[in-house]
């Protein structure tokens, strides 16, 4: 699969923007059969003060929807669920009875980068 099918944006001033009631926004294309991926993918092309000051909305490609905030929050939740997965490989239970504590992974086969593009996102 290639990254053809990600694509962010970002918008400033303009008149649907305005409308809304946003000066800036940035606009992730997501697939969710494919979340976790698209989603670490188009984060890494967000330089960090956008996303510090800009509001992100999501298109989950295929689907029909105008993100007025819904989109948006599902995508947070949905994203962070995956991340916390065992099987996304970023992060582990302390303890199996910990009441949902969790550490990074230490041996892990997810690069640097795409650490450093989580620590973004909780941030």
């Amino acid at each position: 699969r290639t990254n053809n099918n990600v694509y962010l944006s970002s918008f400033s001033s303009s008149s649907s923007s305005r409308a809304e009631g946003d000066n800036h926004f940035i606009l992730l294309k997501i697939h969710r059969k494919s979340l976790l991926q698209d989603s670490i993918i188009a984060l890494e092309n967000v330089p960090v003060p956008e996303l510090r000051k800009c509001k992100i909305k999501i298109h989950y490609v295929d689907e029909d929807g105008i993100d007025s905030g819904g989109l948006s929050k599902d995508w947070f939740l949905q994203f962070s669920k995956e991340i916390s997965k065992k099987s996304s490989g970023f992060f582990q239970e302390i303890k199996e009875d910990s009441g949902g504590c969790f550490e990074l992974r230490a041996h892990s086969y997810r690069t640097l980068n795409e650490f450093r593009i989580i620590g973004r996102f909780l941030a």
